[in-house]
């Protein structure tokens, strides 16, 4: 075992779940551009079959961020559950998973009226060495719960 590659190796993966951290921040700051941008790739792609939301290239992954809190997904709270982090033999890419759990205040219904909701599913994302930062590529979210949390309203909002 070579030692320097293997902190090397350890350094970048503890970098990347700084960067899944810092997603969750991002998010539940209400996905504002200045905090998104950074976190993704010049090629970046944000995609959840479930919420419809397909974004490709980075000006349309943070104004679409920006637009599913906007119209549907009101207030969070991610908690980024059991990564499991893979860098590749060229050391400049990989692959992050990691579990979603999550407490919202949603309209996904379409209605107007807010509800607290649960929200668990997965995310999996192509990761890329960029100016010397680690970033997201092609990130994609499989939702698997999205369910009323009942119960009296949330102080959020």
């Amino acid at each position: 075992m070579d030692i320097i590659k293997e902190v090397v190796r350890l350094k970048n993966i503890e970098a990347i779940r700084t960067l899944t951290a810092r997603y969750a921040l991002a998010a539940d700051a209400y996905s504002p551009p200045e905090m998104m941008r950074p976190l993704f790739s010049r090629f970046a792609g944000w995609h959840c079959e479930a919420l419809g939301a397909h974004y490709d290239g980075l000006d349309a992954v943070t104004k679409g961020l920006v637009q599913v809190r906007e119209r549907a997904v009101l207030w969070t709270m991610h908690f980024n559950v059991a990564p499991l982090i893979e860098i590749f033999d060229d050391c400049a890419t990989g692959t992050a998973f990691w579990y979603l759990w999550e407490l919202a205040r949603t309209n996904l219904d379409g209605g107007s009226e807010r509800q607290n909701t649960w929200i668990a599913g997965s995310y999996q994302a192509a990761v890329l060495l960029e100016d010397d930062v680690w970033r997201f590529g092609r990130m994609d979210l499989d939702l698997r719960l999205v369910a009323p949390a009942g119960g009296p309203a949330w102080p959020v909002d």
